[in-house]
């Protein structure tokens, strides 16, 4: 038997080896045996008649006893995800809620995840004329609730302002009502917020949507909402290729896929607002409060984002109530 022929072919079948040396197939087959155990390392030919049957495995899988795992301690990073405050329109009592979260947990890593300030005054909509010369006023209570943030936050978290489309109605009024006016720093967000001076790193609009990532999850402010929970979240998530976590809709909301082929899981989620669920501008929305955490393992990519609804003024969060 000429074993430096098989040795030169074993990544071929039995067949087509024996076909080749003109010998018989099965004392081919049994001198392929015989080097395959002396020769473990090299790249043989797989039979797939003598696979494994999965079926079989998982049958054997389901006979093993059902034991609780060990745990273990591992060092976890939380970023808390919030946005629509539309101050003045904002609930106070929903963001104290998220206060007394902040400054127990003490997150290494916050995000305004858009419309901090509804700028009514600067919208393309029908105004109340006794609202029109109210924005000074409207930016003072957006510092104040700032300067809350600032006091219930931990001392080297990083701060992060994601533009919102409420936020981008001043640059465009501006833009259309006011050019000369347009480049002035004063009148900037940035400038009456005291945003760069308060640490944060602020995330422009690009297009109609602003965002970034955290991980393996985008966080933004997007352009697209639908009148249904979680549907925003599916449509992002499909549209995006990555786990996302959306603001602007005001709903809470949760969408998970298994990706085919590859097994990888992915998820959306839509995370409520701060706002009056009975604003002035609307009539009876099908609103939620509520916010995320992002928590991700240091020594991994492993990671879980927790939906933390506000229901009538009240949190139930990390084994506390506020």
């Amino acid at each position: 038997m000429d074993d430096d022929y098989i040795l030169a072919h074993c990544s071929e079948s039995g067949e087509s080896i024996a076909r080749a040396m003109g010998k018989d197939g099965a004392n081919v087959r049994k001198r392929i045996r015989k080097l395959r155990a002396a020769y473990p390392k090299l790249s043989w030919h797989e039979d797939v008649r003598h696979r494994p049957n999965p079926v079989a495995q998982r049958q054997d899988h389901r006979l093993k006893p059902v034991t609780p795992r060990q745990s273990q301690r591992v060092d976890v990073g939380r970023t808390v995800v919030c946005g629509d405050l539309h101050i003045p329109y904002h609930d106070r009592d929903a963001i104290g809620c998220l206060l007394g979260y902040l400054r127990d947990t003490k997150p290494e890593a916050f995000i305004f995840n858009g419309d901090l300030v509804d700028m009514y005054q600067c919208s393309s909509f029908g105004k109340e004329p006794t609202r029109e010369l109210e924005l000074q006023q409207d930016i003072d209570i957006a510092n104040d609730v700032l300067d809350a943030f600032d006091a219930a936050l931990p001392k080297g978290c990083r701060k992060v302002f994601v533009l919102g489309n409420h936020e981008v109605r001043l640059s465009r009024w501006l833009k259309d009502h006011a050019r000369n006016l347009y480049g002035l720093r004063a009148l900037s967000l940035d400038a009456l917020l005291r945003l760069t001076e308060r640490g944060y790193e602020i995330v422009p609009m690009i297009g109609r949507d602003a965002s970034l990532m955290v991980g393996k999850v985008e966080v933004g402010h997007f352009n697209k909402a639908s009148q249904h929970s979680a549907y925003t979240a599916k449509a992002l998530v499909d549209e995006r290729g990555c786990s996302v976590i959306q603001s602007h809709t005001h709903r809470l909301g949760a969408y998970y896929k298994r990706q085919r082929g590859t097994g990888q899981y992915l998820g959306g989620w839509e995370i409520g607002c701060m706002c009056d669920l009975n604003p002035e501008y609307v009539s009876n929305p099908n609103w939620s409060h509520g916010f995320a955490t992002i928590s991700r393992v240091e020594s991994s990519s492993r990671y879980h984002v927790a939906l933390h609804e506000i229901l009538g003024g009240e949190l139930l969060a990390a084994g506390r109530r506020y």
